[in-house]
């Protein structure tokens, strides 16, 4: 039997993982950018998981008792390519209205997750990432589940603009920035405003 030759002994490489996090559901119909991104990682070969922030367990409990209960896992698809949706519950809401009680709540919000996070990619057949792509302020806690997963920002918004509380937003938006491994800015002004926060990275 003819095999051809770089066929014989090719160690099939596992498709790479990017983990997307974005405050909006992965079959809006709205344009966003982020999601534009996703489709085409998507259609290179990665497998895409598309998280939106963890939501208080209540409201998944009250969806449930309405009859609209939400599944942890399900699959999209951009295409003929499939997308991992996870929208996922936690006990340790995000909240930055709380006095004294915001920052662990914006830290420890992912760390709630019932399930956690990584059981939830297990379910759905993956394993940890090889890279997080984030774009809300609410993922700040989400590296810390990947530990030396690269992270890549992407800035979309002023969010502290649109906050009612810009100044603590402000503040966690800089707590993003001065963590990830690379910064995407979507307009002149975002990068102008917003690049001192990230200038260790260059």
């Amino acid at each position: 039997m003819y095999h051809e030759p770089a066929a014989i002994g090719r160690v099939q490489e596992r498709p790479r993982t990017i983990l997307f996090c974005r405050e909006v559901p992965w079959q809006t119909r709205l344009p966003v950018s982020t999601r534009k991104l996703a489709g085409e990682f998507a259609e290179a070969g990665w497998r895409v998981v598309w998280v939106e922030p963890p939501r208080p367990v209540w409201r998944q409990v009250e969806s449930a008792l309405a009859g609209k209960a939400q599944a942890v896992a399900s699959h999209g698809g951009w295409g003929d390519v499939g997308v991992t949706e996870l929208t996922p519950s936690t006990l340790l809401p995000f909240s930055m209205r709380i006095p004294g009680l915001w920052r662990p709540l914006v830290r420890s919000s992912w760390l709630g997750c019932l399930p956690s996070v990584r059981r939830s990619l297990a379910r759905a057949g993956l394993g940890a990432p090889d890279v997080l792509w984030l774009s809300h302020v609410s993922a700040l806690g989400l590296p810390r589940l990947f530990p030396g997963v690269p992270v890549v920002w992407q800035v979309t918004d002023d969010y502290p603009l649109l906050s009612r509380t810009q100044r603590r937003c402000r503040e966690l938006l800089q707590w993003n920035l001065e963590r990830a491994d690379a910064v995407l800015f979507s307009s002149p002004l975002l990068l102008q405003r917003y690049r001192p926060f990230c200038v260790a990275n260059g």
